[in-house]
């Protein structure tokens, strides 16, 4: 009988030291920053995309289209980011912290994640296609659609969480724990093996499970 018990992430202790005032221009023009603070930026119109960011807190930063294609993000604290449109792919996070955050499109598909944690942020299509997405912890957090398909998910926690939409076809999970979740549609149930959930989740999965392995359930 397969085991209740579930390999908790293994999250990293930030390493963020004295933090010196930012200049959006500088880190622009450089393409990173490294023991920076950011406050109230408007990133409106810059492009990121391959900047390296290395003990940096990026605090009230908002733009209505952000490019981090390609980036790398260690030991970072993003707080109240607003922005419609995330461009994000084949990045890599590692520590970071994301909290009072609003993301409306998370372009974040063939990027690495490690040791991650997001909070009491309001999320809406987060593409995770063919990540790696390693010890992560969410809490207090509405997710529209969450995809994992094709991605490797491994130590993921969810605390107090809505997930209208979870997509895991073609994806391989391993303690991915889903109880904390109000969880609403899946597709590919086929997958959830690596997965734990609660009795309430076994009743809205059940049908979906059936007829995943052609079994017609009728009273």
């Amino acid at each position: 009988m397969p085991s209740s018990t579930i390999r908790r992430p293994r999250i990293d202790s930030l390493k963020l030291g004295a933090l010196a005032p930012g200049e959006l221009d500088e880190l622009v023009d450089s393409g990173g920053a490294d023991g920076q603070r950011f406050s109230e930026v408007d990133l409106e119109g810059h492009d990121l995309a391959n900047v390296t960011l290395r003990e940096v807190h990026l605090d009230g930063a908002r733009s209505r289209d952000l490019q981090l294609r390609g980036s790398s993000l260690a030991d970072v604290v993003i707080d109240r980011l607003d922005v419609p449109v995330l461009r994000a792919s084949r990045s890599s996070w590692r520590s970071v912290r994301i909290s009072e955050s609003r993301i409306g499109s998370g372009e974040l598909y063939d990027s690495n994640w490690r040791s991650i944690r997001i909070a009491s942020s309001k999320l809406g299509y987060l593409n995770f296609r063919g990540s790696t997405v390693t010890d992560v912890i969410i809490s207090d957090c509405t997710i529209d659609e969450l995809d994992l398909s094709g991605a490797e998910a491994q130590r993921i926690v969810f605390e107090k969480c809505v997930i209208r939409s979870l997509d895991v076809r073609q994806a391989k999970l391993l303690d991915v724990d889903l109880r904390g979740v109000e969880l609403h549609e899946v597709s590919g149930v086929q997958n959830l093996r690596g997965t734990i959930v609660d009795s309430g989740q076994l009743d809205l999965l059940a049908p979906l499970l059936a007829s995943s392995i052609g079994i017609t359930v009728a009273d």
